[in-house]
């Protein structure tokens, strides 16, 4: 069964640190450049129903990151009146009739290097203009003749973790929402394809970026 992984990102243009330190990130020319979807398609409703989570578009937090794994955890780094959280939820039981959420357990977390060297290594990683790793890949394999994509496909080999993560971001009023898979294998077999190498840092960022309190 495919796992789904979703990250949401929204940023604004100045914030204060937990500290109380005004901090200043310079957002407005990424947003200028931002195409924002119409529609938030999420498909973890069941955690912010569960959670009592407002949808992305609507949240009140100045920062708000989701950060889902499979059907079964989800990290959220917010900054709320000037405050940083992140929390790591992990399902501990689901109906085995229906399969539906019937427990959460949290976890505090922080960053291992601190909130704003996080949030800037996201941004390092060109998550804004990120699109789906599947338009990249199709836009890829066109470009090739038949006798390429044979080799090539013959050379990747078969991926059998189905693991795909879905990143969701919102920086001013606008948002967008993608999909990759298998970022590790891709990333290895597609070194041409440089966004690979992004979808695979922001894997290992949420990964290892962050530590249990």
């Amino acid at each position: 069964m495919k796992q789904f992984h979703c990250a949401v990102f929204w940023f604004v243009l100045g914030y204060a640190s937990a500290s109380g330190q005004e901090q200043t990130l310079d957002f407005s020319k990424i947003a200028d450049d931002i195409v924002s979807d119409s529609v938030n398609p999420s498909l973890n409703k069941e955690f912010e129903v569960y959670l009592s989570l407002t949808p992305i578009e609507l949240t009140s937090s100045q920062v708000d990151v989701r950060f889902y794994t499979g059907w079964g955890n989800l990290i959220m780094l917010r900054l709320f009146n000037g405050q940083w959280e992140v929390i790591e939820y992990v399902v501990t039981d689901r109906s085995r009739r229906t399969g539906s959420i019937k427990e959460i357990a949290t976890y505090p977390l922080k960053p291992t290097k601190g909130f704003e060297n996080f949030v800037s290594n996201l941004i390092d990683q060109n998550f804004t203009r990120l699109l789906n790793d599947y338009d990249f890949t199709a836009k890829f394999f066109n470009s090739l003749t038949r006798e390429q994509k044979k080799n090539r496909l013959a050379a990747t080999g078969a991926v059998h973790d189905g693991t795909v993560y879905t990143v969701e971001f919102k920086i001013g009023g606008k948002f967008r929402v993608y999909q990759f898979s298998n970022p590790e294998h891709k990333a290895k077999f597609h070194p041409e394809i440089k966004e690979y190498q992004n979808y695979l840092a922001i894997q290992k960022l949420f990964e290892n970026g962050l530590v249990r309190k």
